[in-house]
């Protein structure tokens, strides 16, 4: 990540690793779960298949929307179709971002 203010535009190109679902839940590390943000899109692999989302900047620092992700549907295991489920599934609800102790932290409406 970029230093200086966090803005989309600061986080373009940052790999990062999905680490915990919640403050007091840690997701598991398999199968990796890897969001980047590369110019106005979030691209990854959700567990099995790669994902893509559009991603817009709010008019107030740490304001984002994310669109619903799209993604290919190839087969894979029930542990990496649940990570892909949970994480890809409530894209589209984003509406914040910053960043606590050096990590990346999405949040959802309804969530925090």
């Amino acid at each position: 990540m970029k230093s200086g203010r966090l803005t989309i535009d600061t986080l373009a190109g940052s790999e990062w690793a999905l680490r915990a679902w919640s403050r007091d839940e840690p997701a598991p590390p398999a199968p990796p779960v890897t969001p980047t943000l590369d110019g106005s899109r979030l691209v990854g692999n959700a567990g099995s298949n790669n994902y893509v989302a559009a991603v817009t900047s709010g008019g107030a620092p740490g304001d984002i929307t994310v669109g619903a992700a799209g993604s290919r549907r190839k087969v894979c295991s029930d542990p990496e179709r649940a990570a892909e489920a949970r994480f890809v599934q409530p894209l589209g609800g984003i509406t914040r971002f910053s960043s606590v102790g050096g990590q990346l932290a999405l949040l959802a409406r309804g969530v925090g």
